[in-house]
């Protein structure tokens, strides 16, 4: 070790994340001395997060699955073999390949989630299943589907103004975000607008830990930021906070948008959303008083069964005040101001393919004829830990003929399979990055060999599609020439060389969304009445106020033995299930919920006690944080526990879809609480 030279790789964390942290690994030989952040992307200026840093003790852990894994015991009781990856590929081909002569190739399930964020090899997988004939596939996912439909239709694109405008902005408002968590390099520029007097309101039904220098904070109650939404425009119209020019310009549907808010009185508001008028005002009077203001959107308020027309009526209110297009304003949420890369190694597509299926409603395979369901095929995704539902999810996987998942971990999903695949991680195999917090592409470079038998995804594929006896120029080998030839095909203005050293911008990024005024939609201004939106999806063309299901109004019988709505927000230590290995990171934490001193009181519950959560679907373990974090009739814990530690949020949930976008509604909830003494 002493006599290697230090090598220091360029890379990226690949994380379904906003950020996408340019990254440097320094190495002698295969072993990691250091990671630290890449100051080359501008976005990101050098900083990674707690999770970044873990990274060496994630590949080096002694948990890794290092060989395939063969089930020898019933599902789910984690009982494996070793065996080869002959005899691996073997077991998939005599288990697919009658599946597919039997009941058609949409009786295999392909689930690929985004724990792996990449952006070109991902595609490669099609290399295999368009020459199986075809497959079951999912659509939505399990994230800001719900929220990102609703933006489509509204303005026509998915896309914010750099980080960096934040800055300019005079009032920033956190709706249901909470970047010190989920968006760390946002909090930089917020900062720095902050210091040079701008004020900050926070709306979000728990004090999130962004919140603690906000100048307001607004607790609505869950379910009802589109409520809420409504009750701000109102206030905005009536303190003449409207730009009149813009919207004759650039706006659709106005004047309807305008009488539907007279459907809506502020008292009624107030009550539903338990937000008081003042408070509303209040927040109205601030933007008043600025020239500025720029709306900032976390994704947990947009997972209710409203969150597609949630988001929606959010939106309308940059647009009323035509604060669109300018420095300093805006709305933020995603951003994809990039051409979608060209992947040239596609078979001709097959007509079997099947995606009526939500991702967030997995369970419903159950369903599914003409074929049925009988084999699964899982890829960067942990569903039993991830989606809603996991008792009915588990039922349902207990059914199936056969189950192939690829892993670095013995998760919760993996110990359902009957064959596990030990998979790659970011540091061992190449890829191109996409990030949905800025626009950067960035270069993930091989940095260090696969330890024991472990494979990337791209060598598991092209085994499988020798030993089913494909055409291997669709399933080519060499990761440079396919990254060249997407680079090329795909019309980027930079080489693979290049991005070794720089991240990629495109020439024609606006860091300024929507400058030019240029809005995709059918109408081509902003859509506030979107007919298309009720064409697609069957919901009201303006942005109505639908009470979420499972709540104290639309439920009052399960109200009554279930008080309490439940929110799972997301955790500083993980990226959903992800991170729960690392020691380090493990120890800092433990499964706690916050409750509110009266809901506490009210159960004989102080601070520090174990308690039981639960509701019809099921029960977890926790202790209890009393105090003032949560609003009254709210409790919270964080997502991404795995079973054992008795704390898997998911057991709680019910699998719902938005109301469009084919989103997963996890925080349509509820729940009751108890002291108990274990498990």
């Amino acid at each position: 070790m002493a006599d290697e030279k230090l090598r220091i790789v360029n890379t990226v964390c690949p994380r379904n994340c906003y950020s996408g942290c340019g990254m440097q690994i320094h190495l002698k030989g295969d072993k990691i001395i250091k990671v630290k952040g890449n100051e080359n992307n501008p976005a990101t200026r050098g900083k990674i997060c707690l999770k970044g840093l873990s990274y060496p003790q994630m590949i080096d852990h002694p948990d890794r699955l290092l060989y395939p894994l063969k089930r020898t015991g019933a599902r789910g009781t984690s009982q494996f073999e070793r065996i080869t990856w002959d005899e691996a590929m073997d077991l998939v081909y005599d288990h697919f390949k009658p599946m597919v002569e039997n009941y058609g190739p949409e009786s295999i399930l392909y689930y690929v989630g985004s724990g792996n964020h990449g952006s070109i090899m991902q595609q490669y997988a099609y290399g295999f299943w368009y020459q199986l004939g075809g497959f079951t596939g999912t659509r939505g996912n399990l994230c800001d589907s719900a929220a990102t439909e609703a933006i489509r239709y509204t303005f026509g694109a998915i896309k914010n103004s750099a980080l960096t405008e934040i800055e300019h902005t005079e009032l920033i408002i956190l709706w249901g975000k909470n970047p010190s968590f989920t968006n760390m390099h946002s909090m930089y520029h917020i900062h720095k607008a902050l210091e040079k007097g701008a004020k900050m309101v926070t709306i979000d039904p728990r004090l999130n830990e962004s919140s603690n220098r906000s100048d307001l904070h607004l607790y609505p109650r869950c379910g009802t930021d589109g409520l809420l939404a409504i009750g701000v425009a109102k206030c905005m119209i009536n303190k003449g906070l409207v730009d009149g020019d813009f919207i004759n310009k650039h706006v659709l549907g106005y004047e309807a948008y305008k009488t539907m808010l007279d459907d809506y009185s502020m008292e009624e508001i107030a009550r539903l959303t338990e937000v008081s008028v003042e408070a509303i005002q209040q927040l109205v009077d601030m933007m008043a008083a600025v020239k500025k203001f720029t709306i900032i959107l976390g994704k947990g308020y947009q997972r209710y069964s409203n969150g597609g027309q949630t988001t929606r009526a959010i939106c309308a209110l940059p647009v009323i005040a035509g604060a669109i297009g300018k420095r300093g304003v805006g709305l933020y949420f995603n951003d994809s101001q990039r051409p979608m890369q060209k992947w040239s190694y596609y078979p001709p597509k097959p007509q079997h393919i099947r995606t009526t299926l939500n991702m967030g409603k997995l369970a419903e395979i159950d369903h599914m004829q003409e074929p049925p369901i009988k084999g699964m095929w899982i890829e960067a995704a942990n569903p039993m830990t991830s989606n809603p539902n996991r008792h009915k999810l588990e039922k349902v996987l207990h059914g199936l003929d056969y189950m192939v998942c690829a892993e670095h971990f013995l998760t919760d999903t993996a110990k359902m399979a009957d064959l596990v695949l030990p998979a790659a991680m970011f540091l061992e195999e190449n890829d191109i990055i996409r990030s949905y917090g800025h626009s950067y592409l960035q270069l993930k470079q091989k940095v260090m060999a696969c330890p024991g038998e472990v494979k990337t995804d791209k060598e598991i594929y092209h085994m499988l599609g020798k030993r089913f006896g494909f055409d291997m120029a669709y399933l080519p080998e060499d990761d440079a020439t396919i990254l060249r030839q997407v680079i090329s095909a795909s019309g980027y203005a930079t080489t693979l060389e290049e991005m070794k050293e720089t991240p990629y911008l495109f020439p024609e990024y606006d860091a300024i969304a929507y400058a030019n005024k240029i809005f995709p939609t059918e109408s081509g201004k902003i859509e506030l009445y979107a007919e298309s939106l009720q064409r697609d999806w069957g919901v009201h063309p303006l942005p109505i106020y639908v009470e979420p299901s499972e709540s104290k109004y639309s439920n009052p019988e399960g109200f009554k033995k279930y008080p309490l709505q439940f929110m799972t927000a997301h955790a500083k230590e993980r990226i959903n299930s992800q991170f729960t290995q690392p020691d380090w990171l493990s120890e800092m934490v433990e499964p706690e919920m916050h409750i509110h001193t009266k809901d506490a009181l009210a159960r004989k519950i102080r601070n520090g006690d174990r308690v039981r959560v639960f509701n019809q679907r099921g029960e977890i373990y926790v202790k209890a944080l009393v105090g003032e974090a949560v609003q009254s009739g709210t409790v919270n814990v964080f997502e991404g526990w795995y079973d054992h530690t008795h704390a898997s949020v998911n057991k709680l949930t019910e699998d719902r879809a938005t109301d469009f976008g084919h989103g997963a509604a996890f925080h349509n909830c509820l729940v009751e609480v108890e002291k108990v003494n274990g498990p």
